[in-house]
């Protein structure tokens, strides 16, 4: 009996270093490597913005745009380059951050349902940090390190 529950004991070792030397990262598998972060609910509920970010292993950088996907998890879709996104309180812009002028990160504003590219709303030296929209939308807070 013990012979046999030590078989099984040293099996189930063998077999657990086995499947684990299969579930190591490799470089090769940190190029597919995603993820999702950030999820923002739209003010009337109906939609959820969310960043999602991957391995640009041909610019050896991490590249982060935004999606919109309805709240019941239909019609996933990709809605712009940057980060940081967050809607207006009216639900009919989102404000985000991307590389802008004159250098680093910026908060640019894109209204939906409009063509064209985002409005850059920011001129900073450095980047700025976390962000709010003000109750009424008019404004939008921000940090920043000096």
């Amino acid at each position: 009996m013990k012979k046999l529950l030590l078989s099984l004991v040293l099996s189930s070792i063998v077999f657990l270093a086995f499947t684990q030397e299969k579930e190591r990262l490799s470089l090769e598998h940190y190029g597919d490597y995603e993820w999702t972060s950030s999820p923002q609910i739209s003010p009337d509920g109906t939609q959820i913005l969310y960043s999602r970010t991957w391995i640009n292993l041909k610019d050896d950088k991490r590249e982060t745009d935004q999606w919109i996907v309805n709240a019941d998890g239909t019609l996933n879709r990709f809605f712009l380059n940057g980060s940081n996104g967050h809607w207006s309180p009216d639900g009919t812009r989102i404000a985000f951050t991307k590389e802008g002028e004159p250098e680093g990160s910026q908060i640019f504003i894109k209204y939906l349902g409009v063509e064209g590219e985002p409005t850059q709303i920011t001129k900073l030296d450095k980047s700025p940090g976390s962000m709010e929209w003000s109750p009424d939308g008019k404004y939008i807070a921000f940090t920043l390190h000096t």
